[in-house]
């Protein structure tokens, strides 16, 4: 995925969020959207934070895929002069 492809799906992806944040902002501030009882998501914050963070703790520790990896688990296929085809 190209550099240019990555930032225009962040952009959709940004753009579409503040658009629902802003429909949701409206339509609860209108009595349009139903209001949920008192503690009803009570902590609920708390453990999906948690999750979050455990997730992107994981992506952060996780080992990078280096050329030499990449080139390591290719190690034995050959390639098309080894083959004996001709490039």
């Amino acid at each position: 995925m190209s550099p240019a492809s990555l930032a225009r799906r962040a952009l959709v992806g940004l753009s579409a969020l503040a658009l629902f944040s802003l429909l949701f902002s409206l339509a609860a501030d209108n009595g349009l959207w139903p209001r949920l009882p008192v503690g009803a998501l009570h902590n609920t914050d708390l453990w999906a934070g948690l999750v979050a963070g455990v997730g992107l703790l994981w992506l952060l520790m996780r080992p990078k895929r280096t050329a030499t990896s990449v080139q390591d688990e290719t190690r034995g296929r050959g390639d098309a002069a080894t083959r004996g085809e001709e490039t």
